[in-house]
């Protein structure tokens, strides 16, 4: 049998694949598409969220007379329906303003006029008049209540101009009936002033018990994250701001703080709660000195040095807001005293451990008794 040649054995060679080619759409596609535009956020008009903040806080509903009818008034920025309305041009004080009302509200208003004025045949002027006597009561106490004159210019339908001002929306409620979305127009110079006189002060009810965080705190410090990460039960750490002997403070809603006493037969208040923001009590926050560092001339930090701030309680407690609102000097809390000197040891604000209050040479400390995550 013949032997082949080195030559017929060796395989063909295989023919090099050609590059494959971007298509020519897909180029085209990713060279027309448009470059990013910076965000360009709208412009805040001071003066519209002042008075919106000054419309828009909780407050007592205005009482008012609408063509005899008792009803109250609202501010509520709810979204106004559209329907059919008409713009009622007035001045208060000499000022000009503003109000929108639905078209079937107005004509429900002006339904107490009698018969023989066709609203359809009169001039915006002569129906801003019908409507100043249909509601000459109400407009006459409002008056009173605002100690300015209001006098009823045009009445037309028409739908609200939003390129004249900040519009308010309000909503007329009366009795057994749908409530009625309105909106106003105030005079720039007097609008706020306006919204306080028509319905200032708190709304009925309140949040007299809605449940505020109230702590007792002897004392703090502020460690590196790499030494609060080697603490190990049994260690003890030296606190560098403490209230004093038989001394602590009481921290409402980490906000406002007092000095307190340390009795048997409880902890009783020095002072009235101030906020502790800036005071010579801030130590006590879980937040202090978290915004050192801070701003344009902030300096890089290693990781191993980022401050943590410890903070050791004796206890903490719900009161209702109301009672809250009550405290002052010698009110005592009723917060059972912690026996052999027993306190929490919070970490930025989280509780992670808990600990004993031991004296180091002339100095105050805190020997940790138990330690998340160690057992």
């Amino acid at each position: 049998m013949a032997r082949r040649s080195p030559a017929a054995e060796a395989p063909a060679p295989r023919k090099r694949a050609a590059p494959r080619k971007r298509p020519v759409a897909a180029a085209a596609e990713a060279a027309s598409l448009p470059s990013p535009l910076p965000f360009v956020p709208a412009a805040l008009d001071v003066e519209a969220m002042h008075l919106w903040n000054v419309a828009y806080r909780l407050r007592r509903p205005w009482q008012v007379s609408l063509a005899g009818v008792p009803a109250h008034v609202v501010f509520a920025p709810r979204p106004v329906p559209v329907v059919p309305g008409v713009t009622l041009d007035l001045t208060i004080g000499g000022r000009p303003a503003t109000a929108w009302v639905p078209a079937a509200f107005a004509e429900e208003v002006l339904e107490v006029l009698p018969p023989q004025f066709d609203p359809a045949r009169l001039s915006p002027q002569h129906l801003a008049m019908l409507a100043e006597f249909a509601m000459l009561p109400g407009l006459r106490a409002l008056e009173d209540r605002l100690g300015a004159a209001i006098v009823l210019v045009s009445l037309q339908s028409q739908a609200p101009d939003e390129t004249r001002g900040p519009w308010v929306d309000v909503r007329i409620i009366r009795n057994g009936r749908e409530e009625v979305p309105a909106r106003l127009l105030l005079p720039p110079e007097t609008g706020e002033e306006i919204i306080a006189a028509l319905g200032d002060g708190p709304p009925p009810g309140g949040h007299d018990e809605l449940p505020c965080s109230v702590a007792v705190r002897i004392g703090a410090t502020t460690l590196p994250v790499a030494d609060v990460a080697s603490l190990r039960v049994g260690d003890a750490v030296l606190v560098d701001c403490v209230a004093g002997a038989d001394a602590a403070v009481v921290v409402i809603a980490d906000c406002l703080a007092a000095p307190v006493v340390v009795e048997e037969a409880g902890i009783r208040l020095e002072d009235f709660p101030w906020p502790a923001a800036g005071s010579m009590l801030e130590w006590c926050m879980t937040t202090a000195g978290q915004d050192e560092g801070s701003g344009a001339d902030a300096e890089d930090t290693a990781l191993a040095m980022v401050p943590v701030h410890l903070v050791f309680e004796l206890g903490r407690l719900d009161l209702p807001l109301a009672e809250v609102q009550r405290l002052a000097p010698g009110v005592t809390l009723p917060l059972a005293v912690p026996v052999a000197g027993e306190v929490d040891i919070l970490a930025n604000g989280r509780r992670i451990g808990r600990g004993v209050m031991v004296r180091i040479g002339e100095s105050i400390g805190v020997r940790i008794v138990r330690l998340a995550g160690h057992g």
